[in-house]
């Protein structure tokens, strides 16, 4: 969704309903450099305004209603929970992070982790965040190591369409982590 900040000078959105910056991390929960990940991924679509970024309030509510009404359980089917970053290519074309609309999004969410056992995962859902926001969802149907990919290797999965019940518990979801690794287990090993 794309906010139209001239026509919302025209239907009665007043100056002051329009968010910047700080006023959407604290909204949200997130910090700056989150901001910017959800911002660069297509997922808000801020406007400037002199040297501001002035977001939608639309925007910002739809995601202030899936933090508050769409929290992911601690109870949810097993899963490996990756997060995303900005939308990049490696020098061979991998797809990097998560860019809405971008075709290929899976294969940046299933490829290149450092997980130790991959083969163990099959059967548990792949969950793609953005910032807290889960973007993705699949069902894990193998995994391989890759060992000659860095020092200690590089899980590759394969996928599919997420069971219903691995949808039901992350799609469309809120799963704010904070700092910490890029890959995990959920819910979370003790």
């Amino acid at each position: 969704m794309t906010f139209d900040f001239v026509g919302a000078f025209h239907k009665g959105t007043a100056l002051e309903e329009l968010l910047i910056g700080h006023q959407v991390e604290k909204r949200l929960g997130v910090s700056k450099r989150t901001l910017a990940t959800l911002t660069s991924a297509g997922i808000l679509h801020p406007r400037p305004l002199g040297t501001a970024l002035i977001y939608s309030p639309d925007e910002v509510e739809a995601l202030e209603s899936i933090k508050e009404n769409r929290p992911v359980a601690k109870e949810a089917p097993p899963a490996w929970i990756i997060r995303l970053g900005a939308p990049d290519r490696e020098g061979d074309g991998h797809p990097l992070g998560w860019e809405v609309g971008r075709s290929d999004n899976v294969d940046a969410a299933r490829m290149y982790w450092k997980i130790a056992d991959p083969e163990a995962a099959e059967g548990n859902a792949l969950v793609a965040l953005v910032g807290p926001l889960v973007v993705g969802v699949w069902n894990i149907t193998s995994g391989i190591l890759h060992p000659e990919i860095g020092p200690t290797g590089r899980a590759e999965f394969e996928v599919e369409a997420a069971a219903p019940d691995q949808q039901e518990a992350y799609e469309g979801r809120w799963l704010n982590l904070g700092r910490g690794p890029t890959t995990l287990r959920w819910p979370r090993q003790e």
